[in-house]
């Protein structure tokens, strides 16, 4: 991956993940493009050519190894209810798109990256304080070195932590950056903006919110409150929502 690439591990460890012009373009540009394919996805489901994916959420085998059971331990134990329910809503909203897109994927190392994507948020000791460094790059860069500290191959845990610190982009090319890039964010994405939800069947989504409550999530997920470092990614797009929640997507 090239070093300039936005969001990127080593494009965040070079400037804190702060973004200029170009790339606050970018941004804006990345926005669009969900908006844009919602239309699409509307228009489509109105004329019932999208049809959503028939499984229910709890019909996915869970993957069984240490390293899920170390990601979910530590996740529960850094992260408040709110936010350890958005890691389980994110994984299977990513799984659910990826049923109705048939497309292939490690649920281990999607797991794991769901499990940890908000990770900068906390106040683990691997990570990087809130204002000092974009989130989403301390929080790659630190689940990498917890996940290579454990023992876990170091090319597995570069792509995690590379996933994790891409998917504040919101949009992020699968054909560039693999699958458990491209849908981490589209999970993320799916629980903060309901992007991708007419992908889903709707039966499934209201067991997914009973069994994992989106109450609290904007409180936790720092919308408007959080001291984010000037001009990173979240920074950034709180002052394109006016510092305001983005309005509940179900």
């Amino acid at each position: 991956m090239a070093k300039n690439t936005m969001g990127s591990l080593s494009w965040g460890l070079q400037n804190k993940g702060a973004l200029n012009s170009s790339e606050r373009l970018k941004v804006i540009k990345n926005l669009a493009f969900l908006q844009s394919r919602e239309v699409y996805d509307r228009l489509r489901y109105q004329l019932g050519i999208l049809k959503p994916a028939p499984m229910d959420f709890r019909d996915f085998e869970l993957p069984d190894s240490a390293m899920v059971s170390d990601a979910v331990e530590l996740a529960e134990e850094e992260q408040c209810q709110a936010l350890f329910y958005h890691c389980w809503r994110t994984y299977y909203f990513a799984a659910l798109i990826a049923q109705h897109d048939k497309i292939s994927f490690d649920a281990e190392n999607l797991l794991v990256s769901s499990m940890l994507h908000d990770i900068g948020l906390t106040d683990h000791a691997d990570v990087t304080p809130l204002n000092k460094c974009c989130f989403a790059v301390s929080g790659g860069a630190g689940a990498k070195k917890i996940l290579i500290t454990k023992g876990y191959s170091p090319e597995i845990s570069n792509q995690i932590g590379e996933a994790i610190s891409l998917h504040l982009n919101l949009h992020v090319p699968r054909h560039k950056h693999g699958e458990i890039a491209y849908l981490l964010a589209r999970g993320a994405c799916c629980d903060v903006f309901g992007a991708g939800v007419r992908r889903i069947h709707r039966s499934s989504i209201e067991t997914l919110l009973q069994t994992y409550p989106r109450d609290g999530v904007e409180k936790a997920l720092g919308f408007g409150t959080a001291d984010h470092m000037p001009n990173s990614r979240a920074h950034f797009m709180g002052k394109l929502f006016g510092g305001k929640s983005p309005p509940t997507p179900f």
